[in-house]
């Protein structure tokens, strides 16, 4: 039913009980839940629903706004480029709002991929300011503001979260390989617990390719899951990265828990999963023009193997399942609709080229022109700024660190290496699958990648 989920009964009921709790550790609570895309907290009549995420984002953003107001710095900010290009993307998405108020139903968007595909609906809205349009801004303004806030906080608050984040991947997985096991037996998956949302769109659990449950887990759909699963393996792999953030003693649990989530990826039966295990392993490839970190590519592709040939042996059915989502899919209507929907999306740009259409008002499934459409070259430069330029400056400034480098006792520079390729991942997967820019991973891995790349340089000053 519509209204507050058990999930989150509990999750208010403890903010009340323990407030100080809450107010100490929601980076951490928060950064763990990241992975929970499908798992609501509320429902609304509309299908729209409030998701955990978002839920401790309001909470985290308000905790943030109570301390520095405490101790006098509430209007105090970083001197600093990226600090000030995420603030410039916030108000260019906020700008493109301005075409549909003058436009103001004059002319239609499409939203969907055009009816082509089998599974797709198309959804023709005026290009206007209403009580429903008027909130397609929110979710990506809630997780730019996420990243603004994760900019200015102080290094074991980062440490923290990242951890909480890798934990929650790591659960994502472990629940994703649940749901294989009981579809397997043919035991009923208990969506709900963690897949609460009642929106069409977060139904991922029910999809079935030649009798092959895919895996969601607790997102809102398997490519959606292995986007967010991708998130984390840069660090998942990295032992040094690892040493930092759990300390060595738990450093011998690396590899099963990049085992897990390899294999988890291939039974997702996800287009997305297979094209990001291959992006991750070609940034292995050229590990050795950025930094001399162990990064255990040799163990990823080992496992990778393994766990594919496994996959092969366990079942004649599945290579055919996965042949269906990688090429066969190039014939399928579910492609043509993908292409169909950034050609129809590069047309409203030609048409509102400054400011876009109005952000979330079309649908592309890629990441350029989907900017482009919504937001426009506005938009566009804005994300450039706080997105892609940071990455190319530290591409251009490479850690060239080794065990025995008088540096190395700065444990923070362990990380930064494996926050770039995080980012480079899910930056190159959402060129060809689509900008998730709904969901708090992009801002979430964006904002701890800036702060730890700020808090390094001071060390290489």
């Amino acid at each position: 039913m519509n209204g507050l989920t058990w999930l989150g009964f509990v999750v208010l009921l403890a903010a009340v009980a323990f407030p100080g709790f809450y107010l100490r550790h929601v980076l951490s609570i928060l950064s763990f839940f990241i992975p929970f895309s499908a798992t609501a907290v509320f429902n609304s009549d509309s299908g729209a629903s409030l998701f955990i995420g978002q839920f401790f984002v309001v909470v985290y953003l308000f905790s943030s706004f109570i301390k520095r107001s405490y101790i006098g710095k509430l209007f105090l900010f970083p001197r600093d480029f990226n600090y000030w290009a995420l603030v410039l993307f916030a108000l260019a998405i906020v700008s493109s709002m301005v075409n549909p108020w003058i436009v103001s139903g004059g002319d239609y968007s499409i939203l969907g991929d055009g009816g082509i595909g089998k599974d797709d609906v198309a959804e023709t809205i005026p290009i206007e300011i209403n009580s429903t349009t008027i909130k397609y801004p929110l979710a990506t303004l809630l997780g730019v503001a996420l990243a603004i806030t994760i900019y200015c906080e102080k290094i074991e608050n980062v440490k923290a979260g990242i951890k909480w984040f890798i934990l929650g991947c790591y659960f994502s997985a472990l629940w994703g390989a649940l749901q294989f096991l009981l579809a397997l037996f043919g035991l009923e998956y208990p969506y709900w617990i963690f897949n609460t949302s009642f929106n069409p769109s977060a139904q991922g659990y029910l999809h079935v390719i030649d009798g092959w449950s895919r895996i969601s887990s607790t997102a809102l759909e398997p490519s959606i899951f292995a986007k967010q699963l991708l998130a984390a393996l840069p660090l998942v792999a990295s032992k040094s990265a690892i040493n930092w953030v759990f300390g060595s003693r738990y450093r011998q649990y690396n590899k099963f828990a990049l085992f897990l989530c390899v294999t988890v990826l291939l039974l997702s039966l996800s287009t997305t999963a297979i094209l990001g295990l291959v992006v991750f392993l070609l940034l292995g490839i050229g590990e050795f023009w950025f930094t001399n970190f162990r990064y255990n590519y040799s163990i990823a592709v080992f496992l990778i193997a393994v766990a594919a040939i496994g996959m092969v042996i366990f079942s004649y059915e599945l290579p055919v399942s996965l042949y269906e989502i990688t090429i066969g899919k190039m014939e399928t209507g579910s492609f043509i609709a993908r292409i169909w929907s950034i050609q129809n999306a590069f047309e409203y740009f030609l048409k509102y080229p400054i400011v876009g259409t109005g952000w979330g008002f079309v649908t592309s499934n890629d990441l350029i022109i989907l900017i482009l459409a919504n937001g426009g070259l506005f938009s566009f430069s804005a994300f450039y700024f706080a997105f892609l330029r940071p990455l190319w400056v530290s591409s251009k400034h490479p850690i060239l660190i080794g065990e025995n480098h008088a540096c190395f006792r700065n444990n923070l520079q362990n990380v930064v290496p494996y926050m770039i390729r995080a980012n480079i991942l899910w930056l190159v997967i959402s060129f060809f699958s689509g900008f998730d820019y709904y969901l708090l991973y992009p801002y979430f891995l964006t904002g701890i990648f800036l702060v730890v790349s700020r808090k390094n340089a001071r060390y290489e000053m």
